[in-house]
């Protein structure tokens, strides 16, 4: 710290500046510079206690017999010494405390600090530790961050703290004023991101997380004192958007996908320390996902073997090669051990078999070997995984939810609700609800009556609130959702004052006419906006119209009401047309150019096929003039499109390169793999084989430039992909162009122009 000392200070007194001074003691205190100074003396601190660890003197708490070492930790500013249980660690602690504090200048104090000894050390010996090194001695470590520092065996009131939290939160808004919308966002964004910080730690009690959700369940609804009825069940709002939720957590599984995030350190980076800690005094070699619970486990590790289950929904195994994957029991591909799944029971002697078992002497798959063990859809999507080409790699393990294959708590949720949400319908998806062209408000109202929990008179005369299920407006007909926004006489006289309607406007039933009409592009002179919008904007209005008339007694004429929605939907148009001029998308030209001489270009393109789910991949290189030179097409099998398009650029470089080109152009209409190439960018997906192959292959030219083109630049490439749908899975190579593409070769050598919109 005597380094300091060229610090000066000016102060500004009556407006004039008078001269500068020293001060005397040291930086002041919020100095910019202060932090970093303090971290480089903790550092020093650091290299102090290792160096006595080294020399034997300072002798660490170890996690288990031979196990992990811990001699301290540093937080923020706070520290945690480690030692044996003896006078003479005393001395060496004390020893090296004073020694740092003459070379800093920092003391330590002795009255704020506590000293923790194990249950198994005798009070008189705890006594004695403590009166030699003047620190109070304590059972209790407190919280950390709000986190009990030592878990033991957790009870609801342990983690109280955290509804507290929560119920001040809430007791500060008023949520009368919000609506629902506004609501699902403070509960998103705010309340359940309250207890996260400890659920990342240990599993909370059932009961707390139960409250949580009641709070938070209670808030979303608008119910304070009074029972206000809850219209979707909690169940069905905590799951994705997509998948017909509102995209909120429920504690419970929140509290799992977060602790699940700590076994998947434990698996991919085991070179923190804690996990080194935890994997030498309980895995001690063996894998986490077959690991048996041990009673006397520490409440962390309980935490993290009960959560497992989530890891496996979504850990898979990259190849690299192949030897420390076991190809019968390690879930590698597919979502299922292969062993379940073989055409004849497999021998106990052969379960340890390796993957590199199946790789034969020229970097493929052993197909007919393969085809022998497993059945036909399996070996498919096995000759579609990926493997390196050129250069020897590990295989290592990925998380399958995220395209670069690293775990997001987020990914982990998605999966885990994806398996206990059964569709309906094949493909059936909700996100037409979150793409409508209106406010957040009215999204959630259509998704309320999709799920037929718009409090109509049918619906409250089902769950006896109402004594009858009767239209309360023309007193004729049940109140049904249909009924309610089109078939009531009243919303009819709405509908016939309209501008224009749809052909079909009044014949649809509700679903179809629901959607129908929300998602339409139709447009018309007389309204001035999409129909659409003024679609969504008239439901809305027709609803809080017939809530008016029911508790308030106001009745207003549909001419009005159409004004009423008129207005919002120009309103909704305005902000829509503010964001869409933000980011305008000009029309441009597109045309495929050939490539400068000495330069030969390679076009590759991949494509995946919804129907069947089978990918493929194609490319053709060319000279300067547009001359077809060689032509590819790959029935790649299961597979993403991004692989295909990846895919289909490592068999273009390859082909390239066993032409003996020295100078190439790659061009391709995926953005995504053009930047992962030029970042030079893997991750740790199965993506991550294909690129780095790629990359050893690009740099094996004398020149080789990737560029992007859009679609209508690539058009050859595209056809050539499209052939690839039509082979058996493999490579098909063509030295002349197929018959149906030479119209494209033809338009390309010319440079027609394609308007891209």
């Amino acid at each position: 710290m005597f380094s300091v000392s060229s610090l000066q200070l000016s102060i500004l007194w009556n407006g004039e500046q008078l001269p500068p001074f020293n001060p005397q003691r040291g930086l002041r205190q919020g100095d910019p510079l202060s932090p970093y100074l303090f971290i480089m003396c903790m550092e020093r601190l650091s290299h102090k206690i290792q160096s006595k660890v080294h020399s034997k003197a300072w002798k660490p708490f170890r996690i288990s017999r031979g196990g992990f070492a811990l001699s301290h930790l540093f937080f923020a500013d706070d520290l945690m010494l480690f030692s044996e249980a003896s006078n003479q660690q005393v001395e060496v602690i004390m020893g090296c405390l004073t020694e740092f504090s003459h070379e800093s200048g920092l003391d330590i104090n002795l009255t704020k600090s506590k000293l923790y000894v194990s249950p198994n050390i005798q009070r008189q010996v705890a006594g004695n530790l403590s009166a030699a090194c003047g620190i109070p001695l304590t059972i209790d470590l407190g919280r950390y961050l709000g986190v009990p520092i030592l878990h033991g065996r957790s009870s609801a009131s342990t983690y109280k703290l955290i509804l507290e939290k929560i119920q001040v939160k809430l007791a500060g808004w008023k949520q009368t004023l919000l609506s629902m919308a506004g609501r699902r966002v403070l509960v998103q964004a705010v309340t359940s991101a309250i207890p996260s910080y400890t659920m990342q730690s240990i599993l909370l009690p059932n009961s707390i997380c139960a409250a949580i959700d009641n709070l938070n369940r209670k808030f979303l609804w608008g119910s304070d004192v009074a029972n206000k009825q809850h219209l979707v069940n909690w169940r069905t709002v905590c799951r994705p958007r997509h998948l017909g939720g509102l995209g909120l957590r429920s504690a419970k599984e929140n509290n799992q996908v977060l602790i699940s995030k700590l076994g998947w350190q434990l698996i991919s980076n085991q070179n923190k320390p804690w996990c080194r800690a935890l994997s030498t005094k309980y895995l001690k070699g063996e894998s986490l996902i077959r690991c048996p619970i041990s009673s006397t486990a520490s409440a962390t590790w309980k935490s993290i073997l009960k959560c497992r289950n989530i890891l496996q929904l979504g850990l898979r195994w990259r190849i690299g090669d192949g030897q420390r994957i076991k190809f019968w029991q390690d879930i590698w591909v597919g979502d299922k051990p292969l062993y379940e799944v073989a055409l004849s029971p497999v021998l106990p002697a052969l379960m340890d078999t390796p993957v590199s078992h199946a790789i034969n002497s020229t970097r493929d798959w052993d197909a007919d070997w393969l085809r022998n063990l497993l059945p036909n859809n399996v070996v498919a999507q096995i000759l579609a995984t990926p493997i390196p080409a050129f250069q020897q790699q590990e295989d290592i393990v990925f998380w399958n939810g995220s395209p670069d294959g690293t775990f997001s708590a987020k990914s982990a949720f998605e999966l885990l609700q994806q398996q206990q949400v059964v569709l309906t319908q094949q493909g059936e998806s909700w996100r037409w609800i979150w793409k409508l062209q209106c406010i957040e408000k009215i999204k959630l109202f259509v998704w309320l009556l999709c799920k037929n929990r718009v409090l109509t008179n049918s619906v409250r005369f089902a769950r006896h609130f109402a004594a009858t299920p009767i239209c309360p407006r023309c007193e004729q007909s049940p109140e049904t959702p249909l009924h309610l926004l089109r078939d009531c006489y009243h919303s009819r006289l709405f509908w016939e004052a309209a501008p224009v309607l749809p052909p079909d406007f009044f014949m649809l039933d509700f679903n179809e006419w629901l959607r129908k009409n929300a998602q339409t592009s139709m447009t018309s002179a007389a309204s001035r906006h999409n129909w659409s919008t003024l679609f969504l904007s008239a439901i809305w209005v027709i609803w809080k119209n017939r809530n008016a008339l029911i508790f308030d007694n106001q009745r207003t004429p549909p001419h009005i009401l159409l004004q009423h929605a008129s207005s919002l939907a120009r309103d909704t148009s305005l902000g829509l047309a503010t964001n869409i001029l933000a980011h305008p998308r000009l029309p441009r030209w597109v045309r495929w150019s050939p490539p400068n001489f000495p330069f030969l270009k390679l076009n590759t393109d991949g494509a995946m096929s919804q129907a069947s789910g089978n990918a493929s991949a194609g490319g053709l290189i060319r000279d300067h003039g547009g001359q077809w030179l060689h032509g590819f097409a790959i029935n790649i099998g299961p597979q993403t499109s991004y692989m295909a398009e990846l895919w289909g650029c490592r068999a273009g470089l390859r082909l390239a390169l066993e032409m003996g080109l020295t100078h190439l152009v790659l061009e391709m209409d995926s953005l995504l793999a053009v930047q992962a190439i030029l970042a030079r960018k893997t991750g740790d997906g199965p993506a991550s084989i294909l690129l780095l192959d790629i990359f050893h292959l690009v740099n094996s030219f004398e020149v080789c430039t990737v560029q992007h083109t859009l679609r209508e630049g690539n058009a050859a490439a595209d056809y050539m992909a499209s052939i690839g749908q039509t082979l058996t899975q493999g490579t098909s190579f063509f030295q002349s162009p197929p018959p149906g593409i030479r119209s494209i070769l033809h338009e390309d050598s010319i440079g027609t122009l394609f308007l891209r919109t």
